[in-house]
């Protein structure tokens, strides 16, 4: 027997040749794994944060939004978010928290000259607080503070002012378009249920044409798909518009802490992966014949670059803090959130239930101590003998429940493991047919939106 196994602590794949290399592997693999509670420590967090910097912030401009997408994480599909709230942030919120987070980083950019921050608004929709936005990047410029500054909007109350300033300043957009108007106005809509696909998309086109320089190096279109999406009208829409240029995520509807996929038939859910499959086997034909396709690449390659582009020869604790060796997630304090009402969060995506600060006291290094060890308590027991541990993309704000963090659905870590086994499977087999996977898999399309695209 002949095959590959790929060693988690390290990051290796390993070719075996028989069942003794499977039984000498297994019984190394099981010793190596270990965890103390105690490298959980107000100093050793602290150190780790103030070393490498808090890389992004977020105001959480508004919590109100002038659409109800029926799938948004605060339409009240999911049982631990928050819901749409008529709620504003004070400027004078936004100007603590810029004073204390530039004071707060100002040692790392003198350490690290290259540390330039990303500042992202994010809401409900941002928008809708314009001139609150317009006065903090009017304030840090002021201040010659060096930031990318970041949006991510439904794209629907944008005119020529917002336009106009948004352009002139360089601040990275993204648009939500889910595709063509049959798609996007399934699930996007107005409160009255008005689809609003012509006022994005023309919006967008507008842009292209009056600012085409900010269009293509600033702008760009994430898309949300679920089971009732056709795939394969998506990518005929994205490619005959010529907007795929511009598509750098597709993200598939949560499934966490809500029973949205319930409403599909066996037969709506056998399509949907039909169709996957048939895209699928289309990349690869796509790949063998070195071509790119930047529809494909955006549905299909993360996960393939996630592996790829993995440490190998690395220790696994040495690439993760030692105080937070399991999954994928950020320290609590790389990214900051600001609420409304100037409480400090992880991200911008996790709940209200976890803060790790105020804006007057800034970062409160006990209660990110205490999450995380919360975090560790509910994971290390699996993780410590899980197979793909360096490449898990669970986090704090996918697990975050109402005050404790659960795995839900409660398969989600066999469902975690199964498609990242499968990826490894795929590459493995371009690999093995001589296909340079490695130059068709390329960084600057994987970025995440918001941090400078």
């Amino acid at each position: 027997m002949k095959g590959f196994i790929f060693e988690t602590k390290t990051g290796e794949v390993i070719f075996i040749k028989s069942k003794d290399d499977i039984k000498n592997f297994s019984n190394k693999y099981q010793k190596s794994y270990f965890y103390d509670d105690k490298i959980v420590n107000i100093a050793n967090i602290k150190n780790y944060i103030k070393k490498r910097g808090s890389k992004e912030l977020f105001f959480i401009v508004t919590e109100d939004c002038n659409l109800r997408c029926k799938y948004c994480a605060y339409s009240g599909e999911y049982s631990n978010m928050r819901t749409h709230n008529n709620v504003y942030m004070d400027y004078n919120i936004a100007k603590k928290a810029i004073d204390k987070y530039f004071s707060d980083i100002s040692q790392t950019q003198k350490e690290n000259p290259y540390f330039i921050p990303a500042i992202g608004f994010y809401g409900g929709e941002p928008l809708l607080n314009f001139d609150l936005i317009k006065k903090i990047i009017e304030y840090i410029k002021n201040k010659k503070h060096k930031c990318h500054f970041t949006i991510t909007t439904n794209g629907t109350i944008l005119n020529d002012e917002i336009i106009k300033f948004l352009a002139e300043n360089e601040i990275s957009l993204a648009f939500s378009l889910n595709g063509s108007k049959k798609e996007h106005d399934r699930l996007r809509v107005f409160s009255n249920e008005k689809g609003t696909f012509e006022i994005v998309y023309n919006n967008i086109l507008k842009i292209k044409e009056k600012y085409p320089y900010y269009y293509k190096k600033y702008c760009s279109i994430i898309a949300c798909y679920d089971y009732g999406t056709n795939l394969l009208k998506m990518k005929d829409f994205f490619d005959r518009s010529n907007l795929s240029e511009r598509l750098i995520r597709l993200n598939m509807i949560g499934n966490s802490y809500t029973n949205w996929y319930n409403q599909y038939s066996k037969e709506e859910k056998e399509k949907f992966f039909s169709q996957m499959n048939e895209l699928k086997n289309l990349y690869f034909q796509k790949i063998k014949k070195n071509e790119n396709d930047k529809f494909l690449s955006s549905l299909f390659g993360l996960s393939y670059f996630t592996i790829l582009n993995r440490n190998i020869k690395v220790n696994l604790y040495e690439s993760k803090p030692s105080f937070l060796p399991f999954t994928g997630t950020c320290v609590p304090g790389e990214k900051i959130a600001i609420s409304p009402s100037g409480d400090l969060h992880c991200c911008e995506k996790i709940n209200y239930n976890f803060p790790i600060g105020t804006v007057e006291t800034w970062l409160d290094y006990s209660k990110i101590e205490k999450i995380i060890k919360k975090y560790n308590q509910k994971l290390k027991s699996e993780c410590l003998t899980c197979s793909v541990s360096r490449l898990c993309p669970l986090c704090f704000a996918l697990l975050a429940g109402n005050g404790e963090f659960e795995k839900d659905p409660s398969n989600i870590c066999e469902n975690i493991k199964e498609g990242i086994k499968k990826s490894f499977e795929e590459i493995w087999n371009l690999l093995e047919e001589r296909v340079n996977i490695f130059d068709l898999i390329k960084f600057s399309k994987y970025k995440q939106c918001g941090v400078y695209i």
